[in-house]
């Protein structure tokens, strides 16, 4: 019998010897097992008293002596229950805790296409309708299909979410950008940071290349200083 599957649920090896020996010898007295696992008595006992803990295994007693039996296997998966039960009590402590240590990380690192998705999943994640969406997109946006079939991707995405996507272009983008249905666009030829994106209090840069690398950066003030910039730069043009 393969009994890894114990150990998974969190069995000990010593409680898996003992429990199998009872179901293979049915009610047993001590010594028998102990023979049978050939385990050491201490430890017979030992895990013995843990499998009664845990309603896997009972005793009764005759002559004075205990006689030891592994119950229905049946009370495994009420054991697992149990445990499940238990962790189930502890998922808002633990979201509480998770929510502590996110509010203490300002920057985090995605690495390759899928940390890039991720990274913009993450972005979007807590936001709602008529949330705001604010980018200025990759450079060498027209040299790459991958990018640009990304970025068609998540613009349903992001209109799915309700959001209020906008860039600010170059120019020289137009094309790629006068087919992209589900943003607002316009064009500039001045100067304008690329591989930017802004929402709420998050602002993600990109590294794009042969492996991209996204950074996300979560900080309410420098958000608002792009955001700004962004609104007076939006504003400014046609």
């Amino acid at each position: 019998m393969d009994t890894k599957v114990f150990e998974e649920i969190g069995l000990t090896k010593g409680e898996i010897k003992v429990y199998i020996s009872l179901l293979e010898e049915g009610a047993s007295s001590a010594g028998k097992i102990i023979q049978k696992a050939n385990i050491p008595n201490s430890a017979f006992h030992y895990n013995v008293n843990r499998l009664i803990n845990k309603g896997i295994v009972s005793y009764t007693k005759k002559n004075n002596f205990k006689i030891y039996i592994a119950n229905n296997p049946d009370n495994i998966i009420e054991y697992i229950n149990d445990k499940t039960k238990k962790i189930k009590e502890l998922i808002p402590l633990l979201k509480e805790k998770q929510k502590e240590s996110s509010e203490k990380k300002d920057v985090e690192i995605y690495d390759g296409f899928r940390g890039v998705m991720t990274l913009l999943q993450t972005m979007i994640a807590d936001t709602k309708k008529g949330d705001e969406f604010l980018f200025f997109p990759p450079q060498l946006l027209e040299k790459n299909e991958d990018i640009q079939s990304f970025y068609r991707k998540f613009d349903i995405k992001r209109k799915a979410k309700g959001l209020v996507t906008k860039g600010i272009v170059p120019i020289s983008q137009k094309e790629l950008f006068v087919n992209r249905l589900y943003l607002k666009v316009k064009y500039t030829n001045i100067p304008i940071p690329a591989n930017m994106g802004i929402c709420k209090n998050k602002i993600a840069l990109f590294i794009w290349g042969d492996r991209p690398i996204g950074v996300l950066i979560e900080s309410k003030q420098l958000a608002e200083q792009y955001i700004n910039y962004f609104h007076l730069l939006w504003n400014s043009l046609k």
